[in-house]
């Protein structure tokens, strides 16, 4: 993490993929990079590789062990857009709806799709 300032003052905290890009040789960058964080200001020098998911939130509760199923629909789409060569045809804010339209389902909570993360900026 690297602070981001405005004015002088450090406004955020921010991860920096240029950084890591940029010693990879080519190997990693916006094409095949997504980070996930549950705060999108993480994401404020690479908006476009930013995927921001629901928090985890007491999971040492069974009942909420089972409810928690973002991860398990996040890694049904990282495997559904795993065979692209560019991830910037991707709008990741659109993830859960990704996976609607492939008749992967959204959430699996029995609520739907839910919480503004719906759509996609791909059609593939």
């Amino acid at each position: 993490m690297i602070s981001a300032y405005d004015l002088g003052v450090i406004s955020a905290q921010v991860k920096p993929l240029g950084v890591i890009w940029a010693q990879s040789e080519g190997r990693f960058g916006a094409h095949n990079t997504i980070m996930f964080d549950d705060l999108s200001r993480n994401f404020l020098m690479n908006p476009q590789s930013g995927l921001k998911i629901r928090p985890c939130r007491n999971l040492t509760v069974p009942a909420n062990r089972e409810k928690d199923v973002e991860l398990r629909n996040l890694a049904r789409y990282l495997d559904l857009i795993s065979h692209l060569r560019d991830f910037a045809e991707l709008d990741h804010r659109r993830w859960e709806r990704y996976l609607e339209r492939r008749g992967e389902g959204g959430r699996d909570d029995g609520e739907g799709s839910a919480g503004g993360s719906a759509g996609s900026g791909a059609s593939g």
